[in-house]
C-alpha cells in the first residue's frame, strides 16, 4: 500500500476508535481500592499527606457544619516531576460510613474538561488540593478517601474522622 495513503488511514482508524461510545457504566465506576506498600521515604518520589478538619456551622455554633480535605503531594526528588492527568479532574475526595458506603463524593455531579493534561512539580515542592463538604448530615465515625488522578503517579490516602 502506497504509504501516502497508509497514514491518512491509520489517523481515520485511531480517530473512529477513539469516538466509539464508552461500555454504559464505565464513567460510573468506582476506583478500584489502592493496596499500599510500606516504602522507605527515598522510594517514593511523591510523599502523601491527606488533612481532614471539621468545623462547626457558618454561624460558628458547634455540630457538624463543614468539613474540609487537603491532599498536599510533594516531590521528594532532586528533581522535577510531571504530573499526567487524563481530563480536568485532577483530584477526588470520597466519605465512606463504617461499613464502606459511598456518603458523598466530591466530584458528583461535577463536569470535567475532556482534555488530557499535566502539571509540573518543581523540586521539593508541594502541590496542595482542597475542597469542603457543607452541612453533612451524618454522625459517628467516617472515612475520607483522597485520589491524586494522575496517571504516572497514581495515589489513594485514607482518613477516618468523627462527626459529632
Amino acid at each position: 500500500m502506497n504509504s501516502r495513503i497508509l497514514a491518512p488511514i491509520l489517523f481515520l482508524g485511531s480517530l473512529t476508535f477513539a469516538c466509539l461510545p464508552q461500555p454504559k457504566g464505565a464513567a460510573d465506576a468506582k476506583p478500584a481500592a489502592a493496596t499500599s506498600r510500606k516504602k522507605s521515604p527515598g522510594d517514593q518520589p511523591l510523599a502523601t499527606t491527606f488533612d481532614v478538619s471539621v468545623a462547626g456551622d457558618s454561624a460558628g455554633r458547634p455540630g457538624p457544619g463543614i468539613v474540609r480535605f487537603a491532599l498536599h503531594i510533594t516531590n521528594t526528588t532532586t528533581r522535577q516531576l510531571e504530573l499526567d492527568f487524563p481530563n480536568g479532574q485532577t483530584h477526588d475526595f470520597v466519605v465512606l460510613d463504617s461499613a464502606g458506603q459511598e456518603l458523598w463524593r466530591w466530584s458528583r455531579g461535577r463536569m470535567f474538561t475532556q482534555t488530557v493534561q499535566n502539571r509540573l512539580v518543581g523540586s521539593r515542592e508541594t502541590v496542595t488540593f482542597e475542597d469542603s463538604w457543607s452541612a453533612p448530615t451524618p454522625r459517628g465515625r467516617l472515612t475520607a478517601v483522597a485520589i491524586l488522578n494522575s496517571t504516572n503517579f497514581r495515589r489513594e490516602t485514607r482518613v477516618e474522622f468523627a462527626l459529632p
